[in-house]
């Protein structure tokens, strides 16, 4: 049975402001002292001439970590809806079990340590990025001041994701990396977590047509964020987002829901 109007509003509302929570405690908690006092005062929070002065990679804002207690938020907060309304709005699969839901957790554990001890200390997001932009972009820099650059880098990071999900279904040596995320019984929040060690290691490759396209490292480092963001939208069984998949408005997140639980062609 589907969850009714209330459940849905509540997961909806809770997801909406912890993206709001998450968009606003970023910037604001999760920089560099010095690089923070340099930023103006702005209550836009997306504010193009506030971003405009982090061009430092090492500065960016961390979305994600603002993120990380907030998604427990959510997540408990979902789990609490489906106990209560006892419905599966998904499938029959789409509710919690402890050994799935550890599985998960344990998975995206794994995911982050990688990144954290091998992808940031090689420097492999941002030193091969800003040696193509320096030496082999196509054009001119673009200004991170441009609403357009924001735009246009949400959109390309998205295709590029997008190309790297597909050939994670295509390609044997991919799938084998990729093929934990789809190991889950059941489809809830926690599934968004279950990512595999080596997607770090390999993601950061796909991205490397925007250095070309003169997209500065920290404008492609928020973008990718706010990227993954929104896709653990995708994740919800109480769906508030299935427009977007129905019209295909947004590509990586119409195709994420079609595959999931799919095998390589």
């Amino acid at each position: 049975m589907r969850a009714p109007a209330w459940a849905q509003a509540v997961l909806g509302g809770t997801m909406l402001l912890s993206n709001v929570a998450i968009l606003y405690l970023a910037p604001r908690f999760l920089m560099a002292p010095d690089a923070l006092a340099a930023l103006p005062p702005c209550g836009d929070l997306l504010c193009t001439e506030r971003l405009a002065l982090v061009v430092d990679a090492k500065t960016a804002p961390k979305y994600l970590l603002a993120a990380f207690p907030l998604f427990f938020v959510q997540l408990v907060t979902e789990l609490a809806v489906m106990t209560a309304t006892r419905s599966r709005p998904q499938s029959a699969g789409a509710k919690y079990t402890v050994a799935d839901t550890w599985s998960s957790l344990t998975a995206g554990i794994m995911s982050q340590l990688s990144g954290a001890l091998v992808v940031e200390p090689l420097g492999l997001r941002v030193l091969p990025y800003v040696y193509l932009l320096e030496n082999h972009r196509l054009g001119p820099l673009l200004s991170p001041a441009d609403l357009s650059t924001w735009v246009g880098t949400f959109l390309l990071v998205d295709v590029f994701y997008y190309v790297l999900h597909r050939q994670g279904h295509v390609f044997a040596l991919l799938w084998a990396g990729h093929a934990i995320h789809h190991g889950s019984e059941h489809y809830n929040l926690s599934t968004a977590l279950r990512q595999s060690w080596a997607h770090p290691c390999v993601s950061w490759i796909y991205y490397l047509p925007l250095a070309l396209c003169g997209v500065p490292p920290a404008v492609y480092l928020v973008n990718q964020q706010w990227n993954l963001l929104y896709q653990v939208s995708s994740s919800r069984c109480c769906a508030c987002v299935q427009a977007l998949v129905r019209y295909e408005v947004v590509v990586t997140l119409s195709l994420w829901l079609r595959s999931f639980g799919s095998t390589p062609a």
